[in-house]
């Protein structure tokens, strides 16, 4: 490990003890630059202390959504278009000194990414096999199989490997833990609608692309230092999107955090304030395209509606029925963020207008949401009496909901069950809004 690495790891673990959302987004990244990857950012694990559960009430179910952990990026084109300016460079003596050093590290990571596209590192699979273990730990009454008690967990994955690994790893690790714990593990096509619904999430999308992208990336990111110290002005001039030039290799600087078999940094190429503004663009872009803007927020989180009914159902039949202690679901990051928009955990979704994008990054900030193996956990409490409460958890922390509680952060199931039932049916009422309209209709004709 290079004396650079080194140091980001040793920041991280430092800035793993503080709240971001308190700090300055500007100072965290200029003092660990991998903050600066938004939704790339490996998961970083803050230690809890919990709020007591209410006299007499113990923890008998878990359901989760997780997103998959660390992982290369998801296809080969991201490493590709990075590549091809120095390979364009090159060809044309147009490298700087430190574009030819860029240029060969550029060529180890490819090397190393071949053929590797979207899959879980190792990195990935001990961020699950942490979560898990802690599961276990804050939850053991629900994982126990003292006195002969059954405990039988339904897991579901969407199709990806990535997801099915991140899966396999949680399951290796609590049947470690107790090899008495009894899996089900499903995944198929089926599932898609409660595993990965981004049916209006592509709309949104689609609108970022044609008519907020171009502005923003304009009004927040500057190329020109970065692309003069890497190529030679002939060939910077013959650039067309200096911007999205400079983009492409900060995403590859960003997933080098989520593997540790190769000892190769770019974030070194970048000033601290280019990566804040950077940043700065992608948070933007993440906040409209899966977050809880003014504009976008409950389309966004209608996409989880199939998921909420999932859960709901299962949470009934498991009331009046038990037979099962939990169900772990392992997907992604677009459909875990909008399931948070629809819950409306505290300090996770302000509403805030597309058009304020200055102000987004105040109020919402995309690694405090979704990280690598970002993860919603919600529990069931009961009493001797049959009275049930309900916590969740977001990325291990507890977290309030949107409605009153005598007890919060623990909530009456009788409260739960009819705020989100109502929550659910406003969401499926939704009409999408008139500045997507035309991208559904795009979307139709293909």
């Amino acid at each position: 490990m290079n004396l650079l690495k080194f140091k980001l790891l040793l920041l991280a673990i430092l800035a793993s003890v503080v709240s971001l959302s308190a700090q300055d987004m500007r100072e965290i990244i200029k003092q660990n630059p991998n903050y600066s990857a938004s939704n790339l950012l490996s998961y970083i694990y803050q230690e809890q202390s919990y709020t007591p559960a209410p006299k007499g009430f113990k923890p008998f179910y878990i359901s989760t959504y997780g997103r998959h952990g660390s992982r290369w990026h998801t296809v080969a084109r991201h490493y590709e278009k990075a590549t091809r300016f120095f390979v364009e460079a090159e060809a044309e003596n147009a490298l700087t000194e430190l574009g030819r050093e860029v240029y060969e590290r550029m060529k180890v990571i490819n090397e190393h990414a071949k053929g590797r596209e979207g899959m879980l590192t190792e990195k990935g699979v001990r961020e699950h096999h942490g979560i898990a273990e802690r599961m276990v730990r804050n939850f053991p009454e629900i994982f126990s199989t003292k006195g002969g008690r059954e405990c039988r967990i339904d897991c579901f994955s969407t199709l990806y490997p990535r997801c099915i690994l991140s899966m396999a790893a949680n399951n290796e690790r609590i049947k470690e833990l107790n090899p008495e714990v009894q899996f089900t593990r499903t995944t198929g096509e089926r599932y898609k609608r409660f595993m990965s619904n981004t049916r209006s999430m592509k709309y949104v999308n689609a609108y970022f692309e044609a008519e907020v992208a171009p502005k923003w990336k304009k009004h927040f990111v500057n190329p020109d230092r970065f692309l003069l110290s890497l190529f030679k002005p002939e060939y910077v001039a013959k650039i067309e999107d200096k911007s999205n030039a400079m983009f492409r290799i900060y995403r590859i600087a960003g997933i080098m955090q989520n593997f540790d078999d190769i000892d190769v940094t770019l974030y070194d190429i970048f000033t601290a304030e280019e990566l804040y503004s950077l940043w700065l663009y992608n948070n933007a872009h993440h906040y409209v395209v899966y977050g809880s803007s003014l504009e976008f927020g409950d389309v966004l989180a209608s996409n989880a509606t199939a998921l909420m009914h999932q859960i709901m159902d299962d949470f009934d039949d498991v009331i009046a029925n038990g037979g099962r202690s939990g169900c772990l679901r392992f997907g992604h990051d677009m459909i875990l963020v909008p399931l948070i928009n629809l819950l409306e955990l505290e300090g996770r979704c302000p509403r805030v207008s597309v058009a304020n994008v200055d102000d987004i990054h105040k109020k919402w900030q995309d690694v405090n949401i979704t990280s690598m193996a970002a993860n919603v956990q919600i529990v069931l409490y009961r009493n001797k009496q049959g009275e049930v409460l309900v916590k969740v958890l977001h990325n291990e922390k507890e977290v309030r909901l949107p409605f009153k509680s005598d007890v919060a952060p623990y909530y009456r199931w009788e409260d739960f069950r009819r705020h989100y039932a109502e929550r659910i049916k406003q969401l499926e009422q939704l009409e999408l809004p008139d500045e997507l309209e035309k991208y559904r209709k795009a979307s139709a004709v293909l």
